[in-house]
């Protein structure tokens, strides 16, 4: 399938919650039919990350550290700052993106591989 064909699907479930002070958190759940190590190559290496991601980050996220994420799409590229916090490979990656939180957990449905 070529990248301009593929339509994504809905999110399973989708919800906003409330957190301390004026954070909020969004969750949201999406099932792929692939199995998680490779998920896990779309959510950390950069050559993968262009596809799909509005930044190109200037190194593969799989290991802790700091990070330089380039925005694209604007009027020129814009780098920001990143901080790979935690990696457990192939399930959980969590990193500060310019003070926001994002958590990546992939979790086997049981359904096709892995």
């Amino acid at each position: 399938m070529e990248r301009a064909d593929y339509k994504p699907g809905p999110p399973v479930d989708a919800a906003a919650e409330r957190g301390e002070g004026d954070r909020w958190t969004l969750v949201f759940i999406r099932d792929f039919r692939h199995p998680r190590e490779k998920v896990w190559g779309a959510l950390v290496e950069p050559e993968q990350l262009r596809e799909w991601a509005p930044f190109v980050p200037d190194r593969d996220l799989g290991g802790a550290g700091a990070a330089t994420f380039t925005m694209l799409g604007g009027e020129r590229p814009e780098d920001g700052p990143a901080e790979v916090l935690r990696v457990e490979p192939p399930a959980l990656l969590v990193y500060d993106w310019g003070g926001d939180l994002l958590r990546w957990e992939l979790e086997p449905t049981g359904e096709g591989p892995g």
